[in-house]
């Protein structure tokens, strides 16, 4: 160590020293069940304490591309979102998590899957306002005599 702070070495280079760096962990991608770093692959979220999943970046992008390629009945189940693909985990990977992960493409087909959830729900919610609109309208008008009807048709037209 020199005294001189401008001759010590930065910090990336002191944790790039050898004694430093350690040995890469490992964990098991639970899809291809290959030993892979944990940098390289997407781990769901254990906020309850349980062990996490990883599946490794080739296994996601797969993962990823046919969700997003399935109908859009299957993505309104899951609102959009990936989960993970252990059947019994239902934990919900990130955008932020998928936008580090995923290469630009199956990120954007990921995006464009939710998009449609999306725009279906916002449609599927109009739809059912403009119809109970309509029956509210059609109620008032099977109230009405002949007469209020005549002028309730004027004042429409005005």
């Amino acid at each position: 160590m020199h005294r001189n702070p401008r001759r010590r070495p930065t910090a990336t280079d002191a944790l790039a020293h050898p004694l430093l760096r350690g040995k890469p962990r490992l964990a098991q991608c639970c899809v291809c069940f290959d030993d892979v770093r944990l940098d390289e692959g997407l781990c769901c979220d254990a906020d309850n304490g349980s062990s996490t999943h990883l599946v490794c970046v080739d296994c996601l992008e797969g993962y990823v591309s046919q969700k997003a390629e399935e109908g859009l009945a299957q993505q309104k189940r899951r609102n959009g979102r990936v989960v993970c693909p252990v059947p019994e985990c239902k934990r919900e990977y990130s955008h932020l998590a998928l936008a580090q992960r995923l290469p630009a493409k199956w990120f954007d087909a990921y995006l464009a899957a939710r998009d449609k959830v999306t725009e279906s729900n916002i449609a599927q919610k109009l739809e059912a306002g403009n119809k109970e609109t309509l029956n509210a309208r059609l109620r008032e008008l099977a109230a009405m005599d002949a007469h209020q009807r005549t002028v309730h048709l004027a004042k429409l037209r005005i």
